[in-house]
């Protein structure tokens, strides 16, 4: 996987590449709804710079009270979509976040940041770091790739 992909390009490829949970796997962490609620923060529209310098553009929308739906655009208008979305969900406790792959699962949960985990080394972790600015930490697990780290800025929408 490069290091010069967009952010959900990266978050897609490891929903995909990676396998689903085994019944021998650890049960799920659970979450209130009230703790999923704080992920509030990440709605808006954002900015991000891949490793090649190039912009790329999110949008997080609060869909419901247990859901977050993500939109990837092609350019700063946020008119053209990209066929990358995912969906960050609240069900039974239990927080997913899902591309067109197998679901990762909450891992971990504070009021600026959230963990995903698929196994025991794919995961990705997104840190709230002020109202205007969130980080997101990408582990591919595979063996010699680094982990790839963008910094999201908050963007008015045109």
């Amino acid at each position: 996987m490069s290091k010069h992909r967009p952010l959900a390009v990266l978050v897609a490829a490891l929903l995909t590449a990676a396998p689903a949970l085994h019944a021998q796997d650890a049960k799920p962490a659970t979450f209130s709804l009230a703790q999923f609620r704080t992920l509030k923060w990440i709605a808006g529209s954002w900015r991000g710079v891949d490793g090649n310098g190039k912009p790329f553009y999110e949008e997080y929308r609060v869909v419901d009270d247990s859901t977050i739906g993500m939109r990837q655009y092609t350019d700063s208008t946020f008119t053209a979509v990209t066929p990358d979305s995912s969906l960050i969900t609240w069900r039974a406790g239990v927080v997913t976040s899902k591309g067109s792959g197998s679901p990762f699962i909450a891992a971990e949960m504070t009021p600026t940041s959230v963990k995903f985990a698929r196994g025991s080394t794919r995961n990705f972790a997104f840190t709230r770091d002020s109202p205007s600015q969130w980080t997101a930490r990408i582990n591919s697990g595979l063996p010699g790739v680094a982990e790839v780290v963008y910094v999201m800025r908050r963007v008015p929408r045109p």
